[in-house]
């Protein structure tokens, strides 16, 4: 255990051991460039601890994986054809890194760049079909939340960390049952759209212990009550009965309803409830990104002060472990930084870094809360899994004459990082991958694949060089280490072809 309850992993305990509780930190969005962008605004990269994030200490294993589609239809798909991968959506190092100048006009206000940029945007999946690899080891398509390609539910982390008595719980900064905490909470449904259902399915089936998120009928996005409540994210029947103390999930247990920061932020103290635990901010789609105020498209980060009125997710996340880490079998958390890929579809970078920050300050306090005396965690039994869903075409000031471009220190002198956007939307570029604690290293030994384009003596062409795994398979590798066999029986794509 790391002296004092420091942030810094205790390197010994990285490794192999039996896996009791699992953290999935899901920075939606955060992609190789986002990350190097809040490191470039911290201080110079891997220059000392000013530029460091949680990621970066000593102990972390590092890799990449790959988040195609099954394919980027919106919808289920009936028999056979509806489970087989189309191969023009897996990840290719040579359509990737296809630097052919694009010759298609820009439609949309982007520059196109290259060939490459362009297999992207027409190859990207979305947060539902990505988390739901990540919760079920199956390839599915976009819209799709722990369906398979058929429209058939899956089986999720959430639910097999349920059956084995395990508490579980997840967080988020946007809307609880958006795609991202749907997946994440085990939740299905063959469209995300379905946002009133998923909530229900969320405090109804009996599986979570723990929601947080927004999605708050009678609250703006600045923390301020609606005159008319909105219930886009949860039904009325369901939001007025949870605030009235009767409703019910269909197991018979009640929940407890915290909306204000301060009961949130006393939440993760003293004596837990004895009740499932919902946490509904008082914001409607997300904790911070959307007050208003500024210029989100040109203001530097915190340039905005941050809403008093709303959790961070590090108040969301220790609310969630003191209530769960008292589970004599252990748990499973999912928490989800969504207002980096918010920030990143509005082409807010300082609100992208700020976003991230947030994010990097719940990892970190995931990191002391697991080496503090007072948890019966430690990271002999306890899995940490730092990553993102998919990533953004966010890459450096160069444009067009430097493809691939990473982002580029300050040049002017206001701190902000230098960088240029090539869309609004996702892509299937690789993301990054973290893990530490027990079976940290059976997910590094995951990597069998390289991000190279080469030539016919094996020489390096082009690509990052990074070793990467695929998302169905850390999902299917998370399944076994909750129960061992899940992953490798379960919940497998047909990848054989594909129908036309």
């Amino acid at each position: 255990m790391a002296e004092n309850g420091s942030t810094t992993p205790d390197a010994a305990a990285s490794g192999s051991g039996q896996v009791k509780n699992i953290f999935v930190m899901v920075a939606d969005g955060a992609g190789f460039n986002t990350l190097e962008a809040v490191r470039q605004y911290l201080g110079d990269p891997r220059g000392g601890p000013a530029g460091e994030l949680a990621v970066d200490q000593d102990g972390f294993v590092a890799t990449a994986q790959s988040v195609y589609p099954l394919d980027t239809r919106s919808e289920p798909l009936p028999g056979p054809a509806g489970l087989r991968q189309n191969p023009a959506t897996v990840y290719s190092p040579a359509q990737n890194y296809d630097f052919t100048k694009a010759e298609r006009e820009s439609a949309d206000g982007f520059a196109r760049g290259f060939d490459g940029y362009d297999w992207n945007r027409g190859t990207a999946p979305d947060s539902a079909n990505t988390m739901t690899s990540l919760m079920t080891g199956a390839k599915t398509y976009n819209n799709a939340i722990n369906v398979d390609g058929t429209g058939a539910p899956l089986l999720t982390l959430a639910e097999l960390a349920n059956s084995e008595g395990k508490a579980t719980g997840v967080v988020s900064t946007v809307q609880f049952s958006d795609a991202t905490p749907a997946a994440g909470g085990g939740a299905h449904n063959v469209s995300r759209a379905n946002r009133t259902e998923i909530a229900e399915e969320m405090f109804k089936a009996g599986v979570l212990d723990v929601i947080g998120g927004t999605g708050n009928p009678d609250y703006d996005d600045d923390g301020k009550p609606v005159s008319e409540a909105r219930y886009d994210w949860i039904g009325k029947d369901l939001w007025q009965s949870l605030k009235d103390g009767t409703f019910k999930s269909d197991d018979g247990s009640s929940w407890k309803l915290l909306q204000d920061r301060a009961d949130i932020q006393a939440a993760g103290s003293g004596d837990p409830t004895d009740l499932r635990l919902a946490m509904i901010a008082e914001a409607f789609i997300g904790t911070n990104f959307y007050r208003t105020g500024g210029d989100p498209k040109n203001e530097a980060p915190l340039t905005v002060p941050r809403l008093e009125t709303s959790p961070t997710l590090t108040e969301l996340s220790q609310a969630a472990l003191n209530k769960l880490g008292t589970d004599d079998d252990g748990f499973y958390l999912a928490i989800e930084g969504g207002g980096v890929d918010r920030a990143m579809h509005g082409n807010n970078f300082g609100r992208m870094v700020e976003e991230y920050l947030d994010f990097d300050a719940a990892v970190k306090s995931v990191i002391d809360w697991v080496n503090s005396p007072e948890s019966e965690a430690s990271f002999e039994d306890t899995l940490l899994v730092v990553t993102a869903d998919h990533d953004h075409l966010l890459f450096g000031p160069e444009g067009e004459a430097v493809p691939y471009q990473r982002v580029q220190e300050d040049r002017n002198g206001d701190g902000v990082p230098e960088y240029q956007w090539f869309g609004n939307g996702h892509s299937n570029q690789l993301v990054p991958l973290y893990a530490y604690g027990a079976g940290a290293e059976g997910i590094l030994a995951l990597a069998g694949k390289e991000d190279s384009v080469l030539d016919a003596n094996g020489n390096r062409l082009a690509g990052s060089g990074r070793d990467y795994t695929d998302q169905a398979e850390l999902g299917a590798y998370l399944l076994d280490q909750i129960r061992p066999g899940v992953g490798e029986q379960a919940n497998g794509s047909v990848t054989d072809g594909w129908l036309l």
